[in-house]
């Protein structure tokens, strides 16, 4: 076996001093008084996911694992224990964490953190701690094979350590524990008072393929009801509440040195074959109309799309769960990003981004399309570059798993057909 692998077969050999624990003092420190059903969520299927469903047959248990194969078996094993759910949860590529979107949110009393494997890299379990918002008053948290840079992240959140074995830590969760703050919105459209949406005048394949797209999400109620008939029956370019920002396409003479000098196109051979530098001064133009138009609109929070932003199918139910969480301090929301430094998980549906592109499906505040505006205008780069550079001291954050993402088209920057992957 590979170094790795053997990493991982050790970390999945029960430790006795852990099963002991669990046994016999666990049950102690679980939260009283609650006349409720005991929730626990286990991260990694393993040795002691029976143990737990023997010791507490009443409790409402649900185990996570992002190995299909792996995943079918523990099924299987655990099919005796009706009280035990074992769920597939693959691990999200830009994050190495796990996809949460179909597991039920807490309150949860007891939280197992197992997994994700060793092989994930560095503080590979440290990003348990998204799931903050999910756990009850006094919840009880084991981490197994935990190193120390874990163990720090939890107590530094109000987290006392309850027991300590060869290889894991129990701590229990302190009354005052602060977690983050966040907001809460029932559907897109409470998020997002104003829709605009940069597109063409000419590119009325795509204004017809967004809108068909949207009102089959069933993600925006004012969307959706508007958009029940196949555009070509009703003859309508396009559907209130959407305000269309027309693109622009810009002449070479017109374009000045100061917009295009620090684009990254000029490390790049193909890109200066074609019209990528004239498209892409004529994208960053459209996506400052986009801002001065909401803007002057006095909304106080805005959706600004591209035509060739999709939503998956059923981006309504990841969509619907994560706007139950949304961070309190946001300036920007992303619903599609491409990962350029490592993003950092703040909830179960949140992750900040410290350096991402794409600016296909971007969530505004007022005051931050106001702080940025200038800058924009001023900026000799592409526009989701510009953005990027933001990401160190703005709040932004990207929905996972994430609902949008670029349709295959024409591109009317590169000149050929293309879509670009969210991660």
């Amino acid at each position: 076996a590979s170094p790795l692998l053997r990493k991982d077969m050790e970390a999945s050999i029960p430790d006795e001093t852990m099963d002991i624990w669990m046994r016999e003092s666990l049950a102690a420190n679980l939260p009283v008084g609650r006349n409720t059903t005991l929730r626990m969520l286990e991260l990694g299927t393993g040795p002691n996911t029976a143990s737990l469903a023997e010791q507490f047959p009443e409790a409402e248990i649900i185990t996570l694992e992002h190995d299909e194969g792996k995943y079918h078996r523990h099924q299987e094993d655990l099919a005796i224990y009706p009280h035990v759910s074992c769920l597939h949860a693959p691990l999200d590529v830009g994050l190495r964490w796990y996809d949460l979107s179909h597991v039920p949110a807490g309150p949860y009393d007891f939280l197992v953190v197992n997994g994700p494997p060793r092989s994930c890299g560095s503080n590979y379990r440290s990003t348990a701690q998204c799931l903050l918002p999910w756990l009850s008053e006094n919840a009880v948290i084991l981490l197994a094979s935990a190193d120390m840079f874990t163990v720090n992240a939890w107590t530094e959140n109000g987290y006392a350590i309850l027991q300590q074995g060869e290889s894991f830590v129990a701590l229990r969760r302190t009354v005052d524990c602060q977690t983050q703050e966040t907001e809460s919105h029932a559907t897109l459209a409470d998020l997002a008072a104003k829709t605009f949406v940069i597109s063409l005048p000419d590119r009325e394949d795509r204004r017809k393929a967004l809108m068909e797209n949207w009102g089959r999400s069933k993600l925006y109620g004012r969307l959706e009801k508007q958009t029940r008939r196949p555009l070509a029956e009703t003859g309508e370019t396009h559907c209130p509440p959407v305000q269309w920002i027309d693109g622009i396409r810009c002449a070479a003479e017109d374009i000045a040195w100061t917009e295009m000098k620090g684009m990254e196109a000029y490390g790049d051979k193909q890109k200066l074959k074609g019209d990528y530098v004239i498209g892409a001064v004529g994208c960053k133009r459209a996506g400052i109309a986009a801002l001065r138009a909401f803007i002057a609109s006095g909304a106080a929070t805005a959706l600004i799309c591209e035509d060739d932003s999709h939503w998956m199918i059923d981006a309504e139910k990841v969509i619907a769960r994560a706007l139950q969480e949304v961070p309190a301090d946001w300036d920007l929301l992303y619903f599609s990003a491409i990962q350029k430094s490592p993003y950092v998980a703040v909830s179960p549906f949140w992750m900040r981004i410290t350096g991402a592109r794409m600016t296909s499906a971007i969530v505004w505040k007022r005051e931050t399309a106001m702080s940025l505006l200038p800058e924009l205008e001023a900026c000799d780069c592409e526009w989701d570059l510009f953005l990027q550079r933001q990401h160190a001291t703005l709040h932004a954050y990207a929905m996972r798993p994430m609902p949008a993402y670029q349709a295959a088209s024409f591109s009317d920057i590169l000149g050929y057909h293309t879509q670009v992957a969210n991660r």
